[in-house]
């Protein structure tokens, strides 16, 4: 039995998606001081939109992670509006449950396995985990994890609590090209199928022509300031 991976060519066709809650971010006039220590740049007027059920990557890394700072609520919005919903039932994040989480891949050193870990996070952790294709690495110790599956296995651990929209900060940084592509393309199953939100905050020339097809938007933040 052929058990290789299929090679996709051509642009996705993308199914029609599921019923969801409105995720859609609308950012107008955002102003957020930098953070120097997490290599967060200062935003001055940027605007964009984030469509539900979309992977977007945010560029550059510097920006973007202020914007996701700022969404997570560790740093303070100093003007502009950061609203979801559509039509009359748009509204300001600040004043409903909206949630953003951001991957972190877990720590390797604490002996535990890639199911322990799920199974403390709970089933929604446990049922991504499986969309994601890590049942066959799961009583593997998170250090014998491959960078991409310990990856992907963060991402599963972030949506265990269904947050609205789920980041990755910089993957590129701890991924090859292979590894990259692998993330990218699970998560990318993800959002098709389930209607999950994804941001990606990443530098553009970082990410290999051949994830390209597995990305919806780009977003060039701006105007913005190193912070120093």
């Amino acid at each position: 039995m052929d058990t290789s991976t299929p090679v996709r060519t051509g642009p996705r066709v993308r199914p029609e998606l599921p019923a969801t809650r409105v995720v859609a971010l609308l950012v107008n006039d955002l102003d957020v001081a930098g953070a120097p220590e997490r290599a967060a740049a200062t935003l001055e007027g940027t605007r964009f939109e984030v469509e539900a059920g979309t992977v977007t990557v945010l560029t550059p890394a510097r920006a973007g992670r202020t914007v996701v700072l700022c969404l997570t609520g560790q740093l303070a919005r100093a003007g502009g509006t950061v609203e979801t919903g559509d039509g009359s039932s748009r509204r300001d994040v600040a004043t409903t449950s909206w949630q953003l989480v951001v991957t972190d891949d877990p720590d390797p050193a604490d002996g535990s396995t890639a199911a322990d870990l799920l199974a403390v996070a709970g089933r929604g952790a446990v049922r991504a985990a499986a969309r994601l294709g890590l049942t066959a690495v799961l009583d593997r110790p998170v250090a014998a994890l491959d960078p991409a599956d310990r990856t992907l296995l963060g991402v599963a651990l972030a949506l265990a609590g269904g947050p609205d929209v789920v980041a990755l900060d910089e993957p590129a940084a701890r991924l090859d090209s292979d590894g990259l592509g692998r993330v990218l393309d699970a998560v990318r199953d993800l959002v098709d199928v389930d209607g999950r939100t994804v941001v990606v905050v990443e530098e553009l020339d970082r990410l290999p022509a051949t994830t390209h097809p597995l990305v919806d938007a780009v977003v060039e933040l701006g105007p913005f300031l190193d912070a120093r």
